[in-house]
């Protein structure tokens, strides 16, 4: 005999090798931490590192909703079979796809035909759409930055938190993230390629190569440039001769002289063009992957988790390498054989069902217990699972070190002082404000009453006496000291609320007083590190540098300039 067993499987779709993360022609992507940017049919759409829409820009002439789209519009996007549309990740699909009308980002109000361009950090995403700038945090929440004049052709993020931008032959740079664009110089001719690098900026026009160090501009001329990317402290560059690595150990290799775009991270290289070209010890050797699908393949980017390849099809998950991966996973064990008599155990089936209807009301309950009667199977193996090695921590990144940074310090507690708004100053009102009330109301009186009375005093008869006229004086002196107690301000004392307040007020002061030190000092520190490409530009900053000095100095009473000349 045997029992009756229903089977319930519930099925999702993890990202995997090889697996269609988006559906549709996605002409970039780019890939910070867990986030994935692509531009896919005229719209920026932002992902999870498993394949799902958090939200997506629209670029249209004028803000708009998002479209309606039919359920079978969207599984046909995702690439789900017909026999697999009636499961619960297929709904999830759905409802996503449904929820992306309430968490988009309204339209940009922008040139259709204008192409987005996005940057990417190791945390965030910057995505220009037209004259608008947008920032996406690690957590995935879009931020608009600022509204330009005239449209952004291309973005490249530093990791030091730079930003390059370039329009046409014009060139902008952020060191706040984006919030806000300095005017950085003119090209020869527009602007093709960008990239931000470790400690350098470069650009690329039709024929030269442009690459902007610290102290130093280097040019070079080109052959038809199509890509530049910064790989830590190298920078890659496509033209027509191949990819050429500009660095310490520069060369040229053949490898790229049909890939149209390069990307790079963690030590991997990838060639985009008619064949996908990948190598793992940073271009010492190529290899073609075999397991693309089968699309033109038009952008690529390296993250945590692999390869993106963006196609004709659709946006494609690949592993970062081809084959079994290097070193062999290790092994854990989650669970423990079931004993013996484990398989003897019920199955305990519960279910309600309610009909209510016009004239009938029906609740049913059912329970009942399915005991096996076969004999028992043998006990399940152990079940194991596997934990890929820790990937190696990379170096702490190295920074020159700053030997006027003593300086901001005694700036900062010099401008403190003369704004009178210390800690010690506040806490003392604080104090003072709880122990005046046990100093008592002292009075003191002195009263001095000066007086004369006189009396008329005729005895009866005839007797013969002292004369009836008389004449007293009063000369008293009354001295009186009181001192009094308010048994309610030794609990507490509504001066106590006030020496607080002035305390908050003060602590709100000095911390923009501080701020205000702390700003002026780091543009002082950004301006002098920063690379000087002609003359007019270094005695503007040299300008710039003399008007913050004069700024500490106002903020400081001059402790930072007697500070930098104080000998070490």
């Amino acid at each position: 005999m045997g029992r009756l067993l229903l089977l319930v499987v519930l099925w999702s779709a993890p990202a995997s090798a090889g697996e269609l993360l988006l559906a549709g022609r996605v002409e970039r992507v780019v890939v910070a931490g867990d986030l994935v940017a692509v531009v896919r049919q005229g719209e920026v759409r932002v992902l999870s590192a498993d394949g799902r829409s958090l939200f997506r820009l629209d670029v249209d002439r004028a803000p708009s909703p998002l479209p309606h789209r039919r359920p079978d519009d969207v599984l046909d996007d995702q690439g789900i079979p017909e026999d697999e549309r009636t499961g619960e990740y297929a709904e999830a699909l759905v409802d996503e796809e449904s929820t992306l009308r309430d968490r988009g980002v309204p339209a940009i109000e922008s040139d259709s035909t204008a192409a987005p361009a996005l940057a990417a950090s190791a945390t965030d995403l910057w995505i220009a759409v037209g004259q608008t700038l947008w920032r996406v945090d690690q957590d995935g929440r879009a931020r608009r930055l600022a509204t330009f004049g005239q449209r952004l052709d291309l973005l490249a993020a530093g990791p030091d938190g730079r930003l390059l931008a370039a329009s046409g032959p014009r060139l902008w740079l952020s060191r706040d993230e984006g919030l806000t664009f300095d005017r950085l110089t003119e090209a020869d001719g527009p602007v093709r390629a960008v990239a931000a690098g470790d400690g350098f900026l470069a650009w690329a026009t039709a024929a030269q190569l442009t690459r902007v160090e610290v102290g130093r501009v280097i040019t070079q001329p080109l052959s038809s440039p199509r890509d530049l990317r910064a790989c830590g402290p190298r920078l890659l560059v496509l033209d027509a001769r191949g990819l050429v690595v500009v660095g310490a150990d520069a060369r040229v290799l053949p490898a790229g002289r049909e890939a149209a775009r390069v990307a790079c991270g963690g030590g991997t290289w990838v060639l985009v063009g008619r064949r996908l070209l990948v190598s793992s010890d940073e271009g010492r050797s190529f290899a073609a992957r075999g397991d693309l699908p089968p699309a033109v393949t038009l952008d690529a980017a390296v993250g945590p988790r692999g390869l993106l390849v963006a196609t004709e099809a659709g946006l494609h998950g690949l592993p970062a390498q081809e084959g079994p991966p290097g070193p062999a996973p290790r092994k854990i064990v989650l669970g423990l054989p079931p004993p013996g008599w484990a398989p003897y155990l019920p199955r305990l089936t519960l279910a309600a069902r309610a009909d209510f209807t016009a004239g009938r009301d029906e609740l049913r309950a059912v329970a009942y217990a399915d005991f096996p009667l076969a004999p028992p199977r043998p006990p399940l193996p152990v079940r194991l699972a596997e934990v890929e090695p820790a990937e190696p921590v990379p170096p702490p990144i190295s920074w020159r070190p700053d030997r006027e940074a003593p300086c901001l310090a005694v700036a900062r507690g010099e401008a403190v002082a003369r704004a009178l708004v210390e800690p010690e100053r506040a806490r003392s009102y604080v104090s003072r404000a709880g122990h005046a009330a046990w100093l008592p109301e002292l009075r003191l009186l002195m009263n001095r009453r000066l007086g004369r009375s006189e009396s008329l005093d005729v005895p009866s008869g005839g007797s013969v006496g002292p004369g009836p006229l008389g004449l007293d004086t009063a000369n008293d002196v009354r001295y009186e000291a009181r001192a009094t107690w308010d048994l309610s301000k030794l609990v507490f004392s509504a001066e106590e609320i006030a020496a607080v307040t002035a305390a908050l007020r003060m602590a709100d002061l000095r911390r923009e007083v501080e701020s205000l030190a702390n700003r002026l000092y780091f543009e002082r520190r950004r301006l002098k590190m920063e690379p000087v490409p002609t003359a007019d530009t270094r005695a503007r900053r040299e300008l710039r540098v003399e008007e913050l000095d004069a700024e500490l100095d106002a903020l400081s009473g001059g402790a930072f300039t007697r500070c930098l000349s104080a000998p070490p």
